[in-house]
Order: structure tokens, then C-alpha cells, then sequence
């Protein structure tokens, strides 16, 4: 382990050589401070006493209970992110708090991660939630190491699950003409909600399709 303060033997203005202890203060300047003596093993016992005195001074982060973590974190962002995603997150961070405990944040590992991923899928969360849930405590405790509350985030590393993809739904020719059909019967009016009354049992993907035709209807008369 490298040294904060180091001792250098130099000679002074009277001849004589004295210990001085070296280390880099504040603002990146270099310190100095003459022992007055030139007993080595005195001046590595006043090393030591200097490096402690200098850690004590340094700042530590305020531990903080993963409750403390949360009103921290949207108190701070509070400008920042929409309503909706505090509201999220909020909600993510009070499961992960209750898969694993109102903890102290610097103790969290990444067993207690693991552990809050299996707590999201006995819950019955579908991939995708399980997803965003990890994602939206990870962003949490990534922006706590940024500020310098934490020294790492446990959640690095972790893998995200595969969500599957939905399968494209397809129009057969039959339905595409009946589609069309449709458009161009004397009861569609140029609106989304009238067109979705049309016919009712056309699903969600379907009625965007039909909607879009409609809107494109005008220029489709015109030709």
C-alpha cells in the first residue's frame, strides 16, 4: 500500500541533516514539515501518527439505510425525472427493501441483488416488470457511486432476463379486403373513435391499421 506521507532526509541551512515529512495537501499542493532531527525511527513513528491524523480528516460518505438511499434519491432527482418514474421507482426500490431488509446501502451485495431477482419472479412478475424493476434500483445505486455515497454498485454484472417477442400479427388477404371494405362504407367517419365502433372485434394492433387507413383514406379517393 502506497504511503501518503513520506519522510525525506535533507540537509539544512546550518549543515546539519533533519527529517521532513512530504504529502500532498489540498488543491493537489505538495506539503512540507521539518521534524527537526535526524532519528529515522523516530521520524517513521511521526509518519504514521501524520497519516492517521491526515484520514481522519478525510470526509467519510454518511451511511444511509436503503429507506434514507430512497428519500435521498427523490429529493435529488426530484427536477430532474417525471412524476411517473419517481412513482416507479419508488415502488421498485419498497420491493427490493422488502426482498432483502431496510439494510445499510454500503452492505448490499451482490447476493442480495440475486436474491431480489428471484423475489420478483415468485411474485409473478411478468420478464419485462422483473426487468424494470432491477433497472430502475440499479439506476439508484448507480447514481449514489456517482455522488460519492457509495464505492460500487452491487447490481453490476447482473443479467437482465429474456423477454420474448410478440409475434407480428399478419393480415391474410381475405381480412385486408374486408379491412378496406370497411373503410369505404358509408359508415366510417373520419374519426378514431366512430372507426373503432365500426367493428369491434378487430383487435388493438388491428384498429391502429385501420385507423391508419382511414387517415389515408382523402388522398386514396382523389387518385
Amino acid at each position: 500500500m502506497k504511503n501518503l506521507v513520506k519522510i525525506w532526509l535533507r540537509r539544512s541551512k546550518k549543515g546539519s541533516y533533519v527529517y521532513y515529512l512530504r504529502w500532498i495537501g489540498e488543491a493537489g499542493r505538495e506539503r512540507y514539515q521539518s521534524l527537526g532531527h535526524s532519528d529515522k525511527r523516530d521520524a517513521q513513528r511521526q509518519r504514521r501518527e501524520k497519516e492517521l491524523e491526515l484520514i481522519s480528516d478525510v470526509q467519510q460518505p454518511e451511511k444511509m439505510k436503503l429507506t434514507e438511499l430512497l428519500e435521498d434519491y427523490l429529493e435529488r432527482t426530484r427536477t430532474q425525472i417525471e412524476p411517473s418514474t419517481a412513482k416507479s421507482a419508488k415502488y421498485s426500490m419498497n420491493d427490493f427493501i422488502a426482498a432483502i431488509g431496510d439494510i445499510y446501502s454500503d452492505r448490499v451485495t451482490y447476493r442480495h441483488c440475486e436474491r431480489f431477482h428471484q423475489y420478483c419472479v415468485d411474485k409473478g412478475l411478468r420478464p419485462s416488470s422483473v426487468n424494470s424493476h432491477i433497472s430502475l434500483v440499479k439506476r439508484i445505486f448507480s447514481l449514489a457511486v456517482k455522488r460519492g455515497q457509495l464505492e460500487q454498485n452491487p447490481f453490476d454484472g447482473m443479467p437482465l432476463l429474456k423477454v420474448p417477442k410478440k409475434p407480428v400479427r399478419i393480415f391474410s388477404k381475405d381480412e385486408f379486403e374486408r379491412i378496406l371494405a370497411q373503410c369505404f362504407s358509408s359508415t366510417v367517419h373520419f374519426k378514431k373513435e366512430q372507426a373503432c365502433l365500426v367493428c369491434n372485434q378487430i383487435t388493438y394492433t388491428e384498429r391502429c391499421v385501420r385507423s391508419k387507413l382511414i387517415s389515408l383514406l382523402p388522398a386514396i379517393r382523389h387518385r
